[in-house]
């Protein structure tokens, strides 16, 4: 649980510095391409799924990979307020609004219906709280992506 701790403050720290550089946060989602879409494909999803990231942090890979990659509408929350705005201009500038929503929300209060897949960020907390919610008040037939990187 500490190791968790620290890791997910690691990540946040480094998520923080390469906001600040599109160079840096381009090769940030880049490392992340080929992973990402593998992991995704896996769910066999269809057109225009609808996808919820949990946690999308201010530099907001998967959403950048699946914006541009796939053909899903892709909602990314996450409970701070900076890292939304920061990643809205990510959003932005890359022009994937189209298909790509960001919100400031709390994924304990979210509305989890209509949505095909449910992804919980690795550094989301309390994940077990939350994990316990989405099963509970998801539809039955919603997938549910759970990262960890332990």
């Amino acid at each position: 649980m500490i190791r968790r701790k620290i890791h997910n403050r690691l990540i946040r720290i480094v998520e923080l510095t390469l906001e600040k550089s599109k160079i840096l946060s381009d090769l940030y989602t880049k490392f992340f391409t080929r992973m990402t879409l593998n992991e995704f494909d896996m769910a066999e999803l269809p057109d225009k799924a609808k996808i919820l990231v949990i946690g999308s942090g201010p530099v907001p890979h998967t959403l950048l990979i699946l914006g541009s990659k796939r053909n899903w509408l892709i909602t990314g929350i996450d409970r701070d307020e900076r890292a939304i705005k920061k990643a809205k201009l990510m959003i932005k500038k890359r022009k994937l609004e189209k298909n790509v929503l960001l919100k400031n929300q709390d994924g304990l209060t979210v509305n989890l219906s209509d949505y095909n897949l449910v992804v919980i960020a690795h550094g989301v907390e309390p994940k077990d709280k939350l994990l316990e919610r989405i099963i509970k008040d998801a539809s039955p037939k919603t997938l549910i992506l759970y990262r960890t990187t332990w």
